[in-house]
């Protein structure tokens, strides 16, 4: 049954974006609604899932089928080519997947987080395709540096070696290196970028937890 709900922010998904506008209208002192389409679930469920596919499965890494499909909130299914398409000469290298579930796709989120190069934004003007956004890079360079952040992006600090080169500040933490010989250096990053990324991630909870909890906000599926 439908309950009417009032608050001064509606985010409307609650992946990590989502999560995170969520978090910074809350700690501005505005009462916050997250609507999610899909379900909600619990992390035991989606694991005993996981551990039920085909061995074939979790070896090409289907990381779509333990969670649930609903009818009002599809989502591309591993092997499901129909459902988005690609094209394009490197159509094939990179599977898009995304989740409609409470917490989005950080439920099996693979760290990537890519900036629009500038030259994305003014795609008309450059090669005559497509439209120009309504900002430049510049507007979202602020928001990217704090999203990253927020996130614990790690990156290399050698300028040159930056994705783009125009930042206004150096990824939040250092490259994690691999190989070896630097198997050591590799595990001590990977843990503080764990542990980092854990308090992050129940901080921001915490916070959305606290705003469903509250007369004026509310966290909750859409139907």
């Amino acid at each position: 049954m439908a309950t009417e709900q009032s608050a001064d922010v509606v985010v409307v998904g609650s992946g990590v974006c989502g999560a995170m506008v969520a978090h910074e209208a809350v700690r501005a002192g505005l009462s916050v609604l997250i609507l999610e389409a899909g379900p909600r679930g619990e992390r035991g469920d989606y694991w005993q899932r996981f551990m039920s596919l085909p061995a074939d499965n979790r070896a090409r890494g289907d990381m779509q089928s333990p969670f649930p499909q609903s009818p009002y909130a599809p989502f591309p299914m591993f092997g499901n080519d129909d459902y988005l398409i690609l094209k394009g000469r490197d159509a094939g290298a990179f599977r898009q997947g995304y989740l409609r579930v409470v917490g989005g796709t950080t439920w099996h989120w693979s760290g990537l987080c890519w900036r629009h190069l500038p030259v994305d934004l003014r795609l008309k003007s450059t090669y005559g395709v497509g439209r120009d956004w309504a900002i430049s890079y510049e507007d979202l360079e602020p928001y990217y540096t704090k999203a990253e952040s927020e996130m614990g992006v790690s990156g290399p600090s050698d300028p040159a070696m930056q994705s783009p080169s125009q930042r206004s500040a150096p990824y939040a933490m250092e490259s994690i290196a691999y190989g070896t010989a630097a198997s050591q250096t590799w595990r001590r990053a990977e843990d503080t970028g764990a542990c980092r990324f854990r308090r992050r991630r129940t901080a921001v909870r915490t916070t959305i937890g606290r705003a469903a909890a509250g007369a004026t906000a509310a966290c909750r599926s859409a139907r």
